[in-house]
């Protein structure tokens, strides 16, 4: 369930709500000790820090490389690269990391 801040109108207190995302915003403090008495309206506010999670099959096969491309992108690299194949010690290789 998302939390939600809210800000009571008459003391300024800002505190969080566990609440389902179906749910109507609150109208009234419901703050514990707050000198409103819960008389207060409140005000939904806008968070700053909001938590994504990326779930699903489809993350982990593209955002990662696999072993398969770590070879064929060191194949590529010493080709390409004069130093490694004089040396036959390349910065690239799979074996070095």
């Amino acid at each position: 369930m998302p939390i939600y801040e809210y800000k009571c109108e008459e003391t300024n207190n800002v505190y969080e709500v566990q609440q389902s995302i179906k749910a109507e915003p609150l109208e009234y403090c419901t703050l514990e000790n707050c000198a409103c008495n819960g008389k207060s309206k409140v005000h939904r506010l806008i968070s700053k820090n909001v938590g994504l999670i990326f779930n699903g099959s489809g993350f982990y096969q593209t955002d990662y490389k696999n072993s398969e491309n770590k070879e064929n992108n060191h194949q590529h690299h010493q080709a390409a690269c004069s130093c490694c194949q004089a040396a036959n010690t390349c910065p690239a290789s799979p074996n070095n990391n």
